[in-house]
């Protein structure tokens, strides 16, 4: 009888647990637990043998802990002594998981203590790299004042910076906004500068989009001329002028690009240089130069982009090699030759619709000149990213939200009706096997060097090229039937 009446308030009731029995108030210094922000969810959780009472299983929570946004959450997790700056954290019914800007989650076991770091507005802050700042209003400049009066913005920035934190150069933003259209209206370019400051990994995807959209004179002298990326090239163990031997291509993503054996109706239709013999002892040969400090700052290890495409084919639609800094790498190329003899074209000249890329004709150049038309149907301009007619103007930064549009509805060019791209008839590809060592160590010399003395070898790299073999696997349409296989009968 005992046992029923015991049983009968676990049915009704459950066991449950809060948040806080999960953790504990952080006591150091400016931090004030009583800011921290907790949601939370119950989940049963089924932990009882068959040998246990029946009843309803415990409640066991789902909490998320933040701060205010004027405040910084921190952990410290004295099994380890250690202390951590977080955007937020989450208790999965088992153990902590603690969030930051652009990195995976992070456990943090069940024994933690968490607090707020800061006065709601203007207490001392520490950014995600551990560096503490008067206030907010503070990591850009000293003369900034920051505000406790809620009806007040926070922050009351000196002259020539800007934004909600001060953080913002008035000049850089002005510059900005000249090179990718006033946007400031609603706040986009203000965002991505934001996500930046906070998330610099978020700039792998953003700056590409943001360098596309910049005047095409803007992108040409941000890029690298010639001589301050080539040292010098051999070709079958001779050392060619390399300012003759490379041509300079622009891409409206890239920037400048230099081609090796650039072919094209001024310059020779196969290049000018043929190879003549296969073997590593008959190869080209370059020595590039890597400036690190013109190297983009989340870029781990300096590298430079290399293409290898057939002479006449945009270089983007080649095999891409990343050459690292103080590499030697040699590549031993294969080729295979397509040949088709139906539902395919020989030349640019028998498209029946727009082309806008260089070089000989490909199915790719084709379909993104069908993408170029209905953007510009739609925006009234064509998409930086691509080439685009002489005569259309490129589109700014603000026309981007028509762009991505224009892909949510259409979606791939490849299956719209009116988009006819026929395959090419000729088409070389080139696989490669690479092989990856270090240069040779380099005694730098630094009588006039002023940055340093940084091994010298850190700031070039080898590249070897050559044919595997003079072979090339060739696969050709053939037809399955001729028109004299059918001959007259006489009777």
């Amino acid at each position: 009888m005992w046992g029923e009446l015991l049983i009968l308030p676990l049915l009704i009731t459950g066991i449950h647990a809060a948040c806080s029995d999960y953790y504990t108030n952080l006591v150091c210094a400016q931090s004030n637990p009583s800011l921290l922000q907790t949601t939370e969810q119950g989940t049963y959780s089924c932990a009882y043998d068959s040998m246990s009472s029946a009843g309803s299983p415990p409640i066991v929570p789902i909490c998320d802990i933040a701060c205010p946004s004027t405040s910084q959450l921190i952990a410290f997790i004295p099994d380890f002594g250690s202390q951590l700056y977080l955007t937020s954290a989450k208790f999965d019914s088992v153990t902590w998981k603690g969030q930051q800007p652009a990195s995976p989650d992070m456990d943090l076991g069940s024994n933690v203590q968490f607090g707020c770091l800061g006065t709601p507005r203007c207490g001392p802050y520490i950014d995600d790299k551990g560096v503490q700042w008067p206030t907010r209003c503070n990591m850009a400049t000293p003369t900034a004042t920051c505000s406790e009066d809620l009806a007040m913005p926070l922050c009351t920035c000196p002259a020539g910076y800007t934004g909600p934190t001060c953080t913002l150069l008035v000049s850089f933003l002005d510059k900005l906004r000249a090179w990718l259209g006033d946007d400031v209206a609603n706040n986009k370019l203000l965002e991505i500068i934001k996500t930046a400051q906070t998330s610099p990994a978020a700039l792998v995807d953003i700056l590409p989009l943001l360098f596309a959209f910049l005047p095409e004179n803007v992108k040409r002298s941000m890029s690298w001329n010639l001589d301050e990326l080539v040292d010098s090239i051999d070709y079958e163990l001779k050392e060619v002028d390399y300012t003759f031997a490379f041509t300079q291509v622009y891409d409206d993503q890239l920037g400048n690009c230099y081609t090796f054996n650039y072919a094209n109706k001024t310059n020779s239709f196969d290049g000018l240089y043929n190879t003549r013999f296969a073997g590593q002892s008959r190869d080209f040969s370059i020595m590039v130069k890597l400036d690190p400090g013109e190297q983009v700052s989340w870029i781990e290890s300096e590298a430079i982009s290399a293409y290898i495409h057939a002479p006449g084919v945009p270089a983007v639609q080649g095999a891409l090699y990343s050459l690292g800094a103080a590499a030697s790498d040699v590549i031993a190329l294969q080729k295979s030759i397509t040949h088709l003899i139906s539902d395919c074209i020989t030349s640019r000249s028998q498209l029946k619709q727009n082309y806008y890329e260089d070089g000989d004709y490909t199915r790719d150049g084709c379909y993104s000149a069908c993408l170029q038309d209905k953007v510009f149907e739609k925006c009234g301009c064509m998409n930086a990213r691509y080439k685009k007619a002489t005569t259309a103007s490129q589109c700014l930064f603000k026309d981007n939200d028509c762009i991505n549009n224009v892909s949510a509805t259409y979606g791939e060019p490849s299956n719209w009706k009116d988009c006819k791209c026929p395959q090419e008839c000729y088409r070389e590809v080139y696989t490669l096997a690479a092989t990856r060592a270090s240069l040779p160590y380099k005694i730098p010399n630094c009588a006039n060097d002023t940055d340093g003395c940084p091994d010298l070898s850190q700031r070039i790299a080898r590249l070897t090229i050559y044919m595997d073999t003079l072979e090339s696997q060739v696969y050709v349409e053939m037809e399955k039937m001729t028109v004299n296989m059918y001959k007259p009968i006489i009777m």
